[in-house]
């Protein structure tokens, strides 16, 4: 998911492995010295996978196959959706109000604002590893089996564009700013694809990245950010998608990336990073780190 927070949020969202394998979300004061304010409980294994719904609803999958549902004014939970038969790994908010779910059970379903699954999708062959919604309203997933896919999101759900350039799993795909869609995957190469949105899903531009990747955010001042298994975050261009600088600083795999405001973002791995703008607008320095332990998920609200 592509999340774009302001400067006025003041909580961050964590689920890290300290302690607790990663089951329970922590809830951090951005302007306390990002003390815990709250620990929220719920899921029984792993939680995978975070994103705001409906702007004021907490929306986690895990791997105990559940979809859990909690309102961030009271951190209480409201719903908690079961009909995967494995660990939910992504999840994204159709532009109708519903809820696409991702799973290593192969499947992709579809809830309605009332909660119930009223379609699955079963064309992939392996796990769905990441969702997107596009600006026109249809479904992109990718997947171990390298394939990225689209839906058409009216009634049907019907796959109206396979695409098969990716020779390993995809591991993450956005869409930038001009409406290209982007994707990169986990091979060592860390082979990032553009798809010309208004050319068919084209594939008008390939590289690689230089490392296993992981996951794809768009910055400010036309920046595309690429995450990866060697620690580091490489910078690109995203008028004409080329290299334009590499951060170190992480020390293991980097799993998430938010931006905070035009100034800055965070990255988090074993601990998480907050980087700002020097007076180079594409140059960002560390600013501060912050204590977690294998943190799979970062948001912002």
């Amino acid at each position: 998911m592509n999340l774009n927070t302001s400067s006025s949020k003041n909580h961050f969202l964590i689920n890290d492995g300290e302690k607790n394998p990663t089951k329970i979300i922590k809830v951090l004061d951005q302007f306390n010295n990002f003390s815990t304010i709250n620990q929220l409980e719920g899921h029984t294994e792993d939680i995978n996978c975070l994103i705001l719904y409906k702007k004021n609803y907490l929306a986690s999958g895990s791997s105990d196959k559940t979809v859990k549902f909690l309102d961030i004014s009271t951190y209480t939970c409201i719903k908690t959706l079961e009909g995967h038969e494995c660990s939910v790994k992504c999840l994204t908010e159709l532009k109708n109000g519903n809820l696409a779910s991702g799973s290593s059970d192969d499947k992709i379903k579809i809830w309605d604002e009332n909660f119930k699954c009223i379609f699955t999708l079963t064309e992939h062959t392996f796990w769905i590893t990441c969702l997107l919604t596009l600006h026109n309203g249809w479904l992109v997933s990718g997947s171990q089996d390298s394939i990225i896919k689209v839906w058409n999101s009216d009634d049907s759900f019907a796959c109206i564009h396979t695409l098969q350039e990716h020779t390993y799993v995809v591991t993450d795909v956005i869409q930038v700013t001009n409406y290209d869609v982007v994707s990169i995957g986990s091979d060592a190469q860390g082979t990032i694809i553009v798809w010309g949105f208004n050319q068919g899903f084209k594939n008008i531009k390939k590289w690689e990245s230089g490392s296993n990747g992981y996951t794809l955010r768009s910055l400010s001042n036309d920046m595309l950010a690429s995450t990866h298994t060697d620690g580091n975050i490489r910078l690109w261009n995203m008028l004409n998608y080329e290299f334009v600088t590499i951060l170190k600083g992480h020390t293991g795999w980097v799993y998430e990336l938010i931006q905070l405001n035009d100034e800055s973002f965070a990255s988090s791995s074993d601990e998480i990073i907050l980087w700002e703008k020097t007076n180079d607008s594409k140059i960002y320095s560390e600013k501060q780190r912050i204590k977690a332990e294998r943190c799979f998920n970062l948001l912002a609200i």
